[in-house]
C-alpha cells in the first residue's frame, strides 16, 4: 500500500456553488458563484435574465436590482444541509443586476 508523504485531511475541499439560471425551476443558460463572492455587475448577457437560482446549503443570496448593490434587494436563505431551487421569475425575476453571497454559520 502507498501512503501520501503529506497528510491533507485538514483541508475542507468544498466549495459551495450557487448556480443562477436563465428559466424557472432551474432552465436553460446557467452560470455559478461561489458562496462568499460578490458580483459588482452581472454584465450584460446576464443582466435583467435571472429566473432562478440552486442556492448552496447555509448561504444566504442577495439580489439586487442595480449594479454596485442598488435598489430593491431580495434576500433568499437556505439554512439547510442540502441545496435548495428558487423561483425568483414571478416576484423579482428578470430583475437582477448584482449579487451578494454569504455563508452562514
Amino acid at each position: 500500500m502507498y501512503y501520501h508523504p503529506y497528510n491533507y485531511s485538514y483541508l475542507d475541499e468544498r466549495v459551495l456553488v450557487n448556480t443562477f439560471y436563465v428559466h424557472a425551476n432551474g432552465g436553460g443558460a446557467s452560470f455559478t458563484l461561489n458562496t462568499g463572492d460578490s458580483m459588482a455587475f452581472v454584465g450584460d448577457l446576464w443582466n435583467d435574465q435571472i429566473s432562478s437560482l440552486r442556492v448552496a446549503p447555509k448561504t444566504q443570496v442577495i439580489l439586487y436590482e442595480h449594479i454596485n448593490f442598488g435598489g430593491r434587494k431580495k434576500i433568499l436563505t437556505n439554512r439547510s444541509n442540502d441545496y435548495y431551487l428558487f423561483n425568483v421569475h414571478r416576484d423579482y425575476g428578470d430583475n437582477t443586476s448584482s449579487i451578494k453571497t454569504y455563508q452562514l454559520a
